[in-house]
Formats: C-alpha cells, structure tokens, sequence
C-alpha cells in the first residue's frame, strides 16, 4: 500500500506542471482567501513561496513542488536574507541608541556634577576596580578625604551601596559592550551562505537580554541610597543618576522588531523540513483524492456493466435456464461488494485486484449472456410471430370456413402446448427445437390465410353481399330522399332491410309454389286419388317449411355478416379510401394513457399505407378532434353525435376500454373495427400487431 502512494505521489507531481492549482491541495476549513503567494529570485532561478494562513506551506518552481530539503533551505535563506536580515543603517540605529544612551549615563546631574564620573570619583572607582566587598572597601579608601570618612562612620550599609554601585556600573560597561559586539557580528553576515552558519537569532536574543540588565542596572543605581536624598537613611554621596531608560526601551522595541523578522531566518531548517513535510502530505492527500475519484469511476463503471448483464440475463431468463450463469453473477456481485469495501478503505491496490477478478469473470458471462439473450429473443420472436399470424387467421376467417376453422384450432393448441413447454424454461441447446416448433406453427397459419383468400365460395357470397348491400342502399337511399335520414336512421332501416326483402321474396316463392300445386292438383284431379293428395300435400308442407327455413338462413347470415366481418374484407374496403376516422373513447377509460398508446400505433400503421388520419377523442363532456391540414394540425371541439355523424360510412378505428376482449370488424352497414379490452389487452394492442403483418 506505501509503495502505491508513492508511485501516485509521483504521478501527481510528474502532471503537476501541466495544471497548477494550490486549491485541489487545501483541506479542513481552509479557504482559497487564505492563501498568499510571494515570489522569490535565487541564483538557482525564480521560485513562489506559499503561504496558507500565514504559515509556510509549498516551494513551486517552474509549476513544479520543490521536495528537495537542502534546495528549500538554500532557496529560503536567499530570500528571507533579503527581505528580512537587518542593513546597515538598521544596525547604525542601534548603535546609535546604545551610544546615546551611554552618553545619558555621565550627564550634569544634583549640584551641578557629572553623574557617573563623578560617582566613580567619590568612591574611588576611577582608579580601583569595585566587585566584591573588599575590592570596593579598598576603592572606597583610596578616597581618604570623602568615602572614607563615610566608610568609617556609615559601616555596612554604606558598604552595600558601594557594592551595588560598582555592580551596576560593571553591568553598564559590559551590556553596552555586548551590544555593540553583537551588531559588529551581525554586520559581518553579508551572503546567505554566512546566514546559514550563523546565529542571528541568538545575537538578537542576547542583545534583547543585555537591554533588560542595563535597565536592571539604571533602576539598581536609581534605588542605591549612596545616591538618594529622599529619605532619613540616603546618604546623597554621589549625584543622582542621568541614564536615559527611554533610549532602552526604544532600543528594546527596535531588537525585538528585528528579532520578529528573522525569526524565520533561525527558523529556516525547520521551516524547510516543514515545507518538505507538507509537500508530500498535501501531494498525497491529493494522489488519494484522485485515486479515490478514478475508483469511484471504475466502480460505477462495474456497477453499471454488472447491471446490464443481470437486466440481459433476467430477460433471457425467462425463457432460457442457465444455473451457471446465475452463480456467475452472484460471484460478480460479490467482488463488487469488496471493490466497494476496499475503496471506502482506500486501499486501492486491492480494489484493483478486485476489478481484474470481477472484469475477468463479468466479461466470459457477458458474452455468454448475449448469446443466451440472442437467443431469448429468437424465441420470443418466433412465438410472437406464431400468435400474432394465428390472430390474423382468427380474424381472416369468417363462418362458412368451417374446415380452416378446425384447422386453426388444432394450431391453437399446438401453440398452447408449446407455450407451456416453455413456460418451464429451455436449456440454450435445446433452444432450436422451440424456434423451429413456433416457424412450423407461424407456416401452417399462413397456409390457413393464403387458403382462405383463395376459396371460390368466399368471393360467391362476398358478391352475394355486394349485390345485398347494393340493393339496401337503393333503398335506404330512397327513403332518405323523402324522409331526411340521418346516418343512424340509415343504418337502423339498413338492418330492417334485408329481412323484409327475404321475408316479401319467401312470401312470393311460397304463393307462387301454392298456386303451382294447387293448380297441378286441380287440373290432374289428383284429389280424387287419396294417396297422392296426400303426397302432394306433405311435398307442399316441406317446400313450405324448407323454403321458410333457407329464408332465416339467409336472413341470419346476412345479420352475421353485417355485425361482424374479417380482417382482409374490412382492409380490402379500406384500400379504396383515403382518409381513415381514429377514435379514442375515453368514456370508460381506467387507463386513458393505454388508448392514447394503443390508438397512436394504429396511426403509425396507418400513415404506412399513406391514409389521412383525423383523430377524435370521445370523452364524458364532447368529442375532440384533431387532423393534419395543409401541413399543420387543425383541432376542434363538439358534440359526440356531430362527430359520429362525420364518420358516416368512411373508413373508422375505435379504441377503448372494457372488461371483455374482443376486436370486431364491421364491412355492411359501416366499415369500421372495435378493438377494445382491459389495461393488458390494449397494451399489447393486438390490431396494431396484426396490421404489421
């Protein structure tokens, strides 16, 4: 796991040049506002400095991290060398306070004296050294005729204050020396090389600790009773002390200034080793967060390609077994789950060994799940195909195709039973047998069609119902001359029509076979013969009856007929016109959206046999409508009746919904077709099916 973090540190750092931006490497509640950038000229070339809340956080050159320590080190000498090491006229003015102020050290003081010279004079400093009891006592003495009269009659106390004296006049000599000796060292450093191997910090440090003991010092001798008066037991031996301690604490202010700036000059090993430090964090923190991103990636990738191959499998599995291939994706599924464990661990060397297994197995089992969805959807096809042909042959054939009907049930059955078959699923290589069952199956329905459009009866009684409808709508179109019929009225004596002309032809044929027989009868005196009276009247009965009998025939047929007819008679009469009626009764709709579905692939047929198609929606209130007119769509709301009233005997497809299932063709008295059903009925929409075949 160290070594990919460093190989992805190295990553980072190779493509850092090509994009710089110091805000991927923030983290907490760090803000861009809080980063300042200073650049920096060094011999070795031009580097940025930057600073993340005042604190050194990254050395970039050329868009490039600067991980080195030493080059850091160099870098950073040269440029806080520059910007923050004391000049000389800084270090003038401190040598200028620490001389001023030894200047306020010997000024006129009480009657007019020097302060310090004189001091030294009266207590015989100026010729003797004073550090110690004895050595101040023996400086004290060499001044027979003023300290040591007091010597003698002041004792001990007098004696403490010699010594603080020649104490606190040492400190001032050696302090000021001290400062001035630390500015002589500081004025020696002029290159970064120098800066490295010196302790400008420590010179400041100790120069801000000479200006507290010199304070100390003036304070010491401003207390020392040799040179107070201010009190019964102050002497007023020297005069009062003059030492400046405003020119201290100005001094003081100006070290710890100068110590403030080149505190980071001390600080630059540790300021390197900082940077260096976190540098790499920062590199790496990002290395994870774009290792972490691209796995993120690679895993919603897997997960995506895992959840195809289970959406493929699940829809091939419907019809094919393979157990196989279910432990394969359990097997996938499971290395996903480590990928994902393994990427919220951040241990992405394992997330990748996870990938490979998963890719490795995932692939084998995709191709493997295309193949078995090929063949899915070869057998699915193939039944599709077998039913919808078998609901075309249902709907082709009418009554009188008594043999064909037989023929089609037997193949209904076929199918059933090979729809149950495979409702219990398929291996993939005995997938064949189904696919050819299902062809034989759509062939043999086919063969059913063909056989009924060519069946001579067929076009001898469609011509019977030809001259029918003639003759009725000679009629009908008679009385709607006289009488004003609107297409509803049409339509109901249109239905009278036809048993009222078989039933005044049957009353004709029998009054014509009755005065034919009694006629017979009567000329031939058969009645005088008993036995053939009686033949002749049971011929007569018969004929009656018989003749009564094709008479409802007849009539029952062409009521048949006119209620409900095929497929290919409704399409034959649809060909000769061009605009075709659709409309969506919603009325009764529990599913509107199921109509709106069904009826808009009826449209897409329809437009592929080139009709113009007005749409009307029958709902509670009116009836909607809407039609393509010189290329825009033309809309329209009224009444039902007026729009039932349009259709007239054009061409018209109803769709709706009802408990029952059904889909019925009327060629007679309208030419129109009802497909209407429940939710499931109208989703698969039968009739669109059928007209694509």
């Amino acid at each position: 796991m160290r070594l990919f973090a460093v190989f992805a540190v190295l990553l980072v750092l190779l493509s850092f040049s090509a994009a710089f931006s110091v805000e991927e490497y923030l983290t907490g509640d760090e803000k861009p506002e809080d980063v300042s950038v200073s650049s920096l000229d060094s011999q070795a070339g031009s580097y940025s400095l930057i600073n993340v809340k005042g604190k050194e956080y990254f050395l970039v050159k050329n868009n490039s991290f600067v991980v080195d320590a030493d080059e850091i080190s160099t870098v950073l000498s040269e440029y806080y060398f520059k910007k923050n090491y004391p000049n000389a006229s800084e270090l003038d003015e401190v040598v200028g306070l620490v001389r001023a102020f030894n200047t306020s050290r010997d000024q006129k003081s009480t009657y007019g004296l020097l302060s310090e010279s004189t001091c030294k004079r009266f207590t015989g400093l100026d010729r003797n050294p004073c550090f110690d009891r004895n050595s101040c006592i023996t400086a004290c003495l060499s001044v027979y005729s003023l300290c040591s009269p007091f010597l003698y009659s002041s004792g001990e106390p007098f004696i403490s204050g010699l010594i603080r004296n020649g104490e606190a006049m040492s400190l001032l000599d050696l302090h000021t020396v001290n400062i001035l000796s630390n500015v002589e060292a500081m004025r020696g450093v002029t290159s970064p090389t120098q800066l490295l191997a010196s302790n400008v910090s420590g010179l400041l440090t100790a120069s801000k600790n000479d200006v507290s003991r010199l304070t100390y010092a003036v304070n010491s001798l401003k207390d020392n009773k040799l040179m107070r008066n201010d009190c019964p037991s102050c002497y007023d031996f020297c005069p009062a002390p003059t030492e400046n301690l405003s020119m201290l604490e100005e001094l003081s202010t100006k070290i710890t200034l100068l110590q403030e700036r080149v505190a980071p000059i001390s600080s630059v090993p540790s300021i390197a080793s900082q940077i260096q430090s976190t540098t790499s964090q920062r590199v790496e923190y990002l290395a994870s967060i774009r290792t972490n991103s691209e796995y993120e990636a690679l895993y919603g990738n897997a997960s995506v390609f895992l959840a195809n191959v289970s959406e493929k499998f699940a829809s091939a599995s419907v019809v094919i077994n393979a157990p196989d291939t279910s432990t394969q994706l359990n097997y996938m599924t499971g290395k996903l789950f480590e990928v994902r464990r393994d990427i919220d661990a951040k241990n992405f060397s394992r997330a990748n060994y996870s990938l490979k297994q998963f890719y490795a197995v995932g692939e084998a089992t995709r191709l493997k799940i295309e193949n078995y969805s090929s063949i899915s959807k070869t057998i699915s096809n193939a039944r599709d195909n077998a039913s919808v042909l078998l609901l075309r042959a249902d709907w082709e054939l009418e009554p009188q195709n008594i043999l064909l009907e037989s023929q089609l049930q037997k193949l209904e059955s076929r199918k059933a039973s090979l729809d149950i078959q495979l409702y219990n699923k398929t291996s993939p290589e005995n997938a064949s047998v189904f696919i050819k069952a299902y062809s034989s199956i759509s062939e043999d329905a086919e063969a059913i069609i063909a056989t009924k459009r060519e069946q001579a009866h067929d076009y001898v009684f469609d011509a019977g119902l030809g001259v029918a409808k003639f003759g009725v709508n000679g009629v009908v179109g008679v009385l709607s001359t006289v009488l004003k019929l609107s297409f509803a009225d049409k339509k109901n004596y249109s239905a009278l029509a036809v048993p009222a002309a078989v039933f005044l032809a049957w009353v004709a044929v029998a009054l014509f076979a009755l005065v034919s027989i009694f006629s017979y009868v009567a000329k031939n005196k058969v009645y005088r013969n008993k036995a053939r009276l009686v033949l002749w009247t049971f011929l007569f009965i018969t004929l009656f009856f018989a003749s009564l009998l094709l008479a409802s025939s007849a009539v029952l047929l062409f009521q048949n007929q006119a209620s409900s007819s095929s497929l290919d008679s409704f399409l034959s009469r649809v060909e000769s016109h061009d605009t075709v009626f659709l409309v969506r009764d919603y009325r009764l709709a529990a599913n509107p959206e199921l109509i709106t579905s069904c009826s808009s692939s009826i449209q897409g047929k329809l437009k592929l046999l080139s009709k113009n198609v007005t749409v009307y929606s029958f709902n509670a209130e009116n009836c909607e409508s809407s039609a393509l007119i010189n290329g825009s769509v033309q809309t329209s709301r009224r009444e039902i009746a007026s729009c039932a009233e349009d259709i007239n005997e054009l061409p018209a497809f109803y769709v709706a919904q009802s408990d029952a299932n059904s889909t019925v063709f009327r060629t007679f008295y309208e030419l129109d077709v009802t497909a209407k059903g429940d939710a499931e009925y109208l989703r698969k929409c039968d009739l669109a099916r059928v007209m694509s075949k």
